[in-house]
């Protein structure tokens, strides 16, 4: 009867973070590692939407997309030609863009060629911050930061993605409709406050999405246990459609609605994840396994 109580021991000890700690320099000097990572592909891919353009060619039936030198003043590179995508699916079709300062055009560029070397270059961002915090980590929670850098980037698109094709149309178009019944005339559009409201709303959604990554991890380390999620599920769908009533205005109600109830369904995903990975980690230290 000793045996399994000395398995198990033996199991916990060798899951705990290793003997040899890292000094503070030493975490200095992995941040700065870590860090320098994701500048130079922040910087490259910047660059790269800075210089080079997007043009389609038929390759047999197919129609791919190939990158192309943009050096010339009439070459239009891919931070501009995205500029003009989000510009004709966003703007309403009577108002008018217009550039405030002569170096707005500039601004808008670099932001935009900015902000797509974020989402781009968004999976070398999580893998390279999970890589950071794992020395700190035990051998089972370093496994769980690399299982979950695919869904932290898949829920991250999801978010971009459903915030530009879904949320910020209606957004857009009901700011401009309370314009309308203040008995405005002329509408314009300046292209830098456009680009910063855009990017600075797809970015949050998509950080947003990432609820269901968090809950799952405080609960799989053992921080948080999942009947703390449920417990207080009353409180956090009182918050989460108060959020969404402030971030969608819409006199319908429809957008808040959706926006809560695909969060409320994002934190019902994270509480069965959470639940899941508890009950493994008890099953492993039960019988004597190594904790997921």
């Amino acid at each position: 009867m000793g045996c399994p109580n000395h398995v198990v021991t033996a199991t916990v000890t060798d899951d705990t973070a290793d003997e040899t700690r890292m000094t503070f320099w030493e975490h200095i000097d992995e941040l700065r590692h870590r860090l320098k990572v994701v500048i130079l592909v922040i910087i490259v891919l910047w660059v790269l939407f800075m210089t080079f353009r997007f043009e389609w060619i038929n390759v047999g039936p197919i129609l791919l997309p190939i990158l192309y030198p943009a050096f010339a003043a009439n070459q239009v590179p891919v931070a501009n030609q995205f500029f003009l995508i989000i510009l004709d699916y966003l703007k309403p079709g009577y108002v008018q863009e217009t550039a405030l300062a002569p170096w707005d055009g500039v601004l808008v560029q670099i932001k935009i060629a900015m902000f797509l070397a974020f989402v781009v270059g968004f999976p070398v961002i999580a893998y390279e911050f999970g890589k950071f915090i794992s020395p700190a980590l035990r051998p089972s929670e370093k496994r769980l930061i690399m299982r979950m850098t695919v869904p932290v980037v898949l829920l991250f698109f999801s978010g971009v993605l459903l915030d530009y094709f879904f949320l910020l149309p209606w957004t857009i178009n009901f700011l401009y409709a309370a314009q309308t019944n203040m008995g405005i005339q002329l509408y314009l559009l300046p292209i830098d406050s456009f680009v910063s409201f855009v990017t600075i709303h797809l970015i949050a959604f998509g950080l947003a999405f990432q609820l269901p990554v968090i809950m799952y991890s405080l609960s799989a380390v053992g921080i948080i246990k999942a009947e703390f999620w449920k417990k207080y599920w009353r409180y956090v769908t009182v918050a989460v459609f108060v959020i969404a009533a402030v971030i969608t205005p819409d006199p319908s109600g429809v957008t808040m609605v959706v926006v809560g109830t695909i969060m409320m369904a994002l934190y019902g995903i994270g509480y069965l994840a959470s639940k899941r990975v508890e009950r493994k980690r008890e099953a492993a230290l039960g019988y004597g396994g190594t904790p997921p």
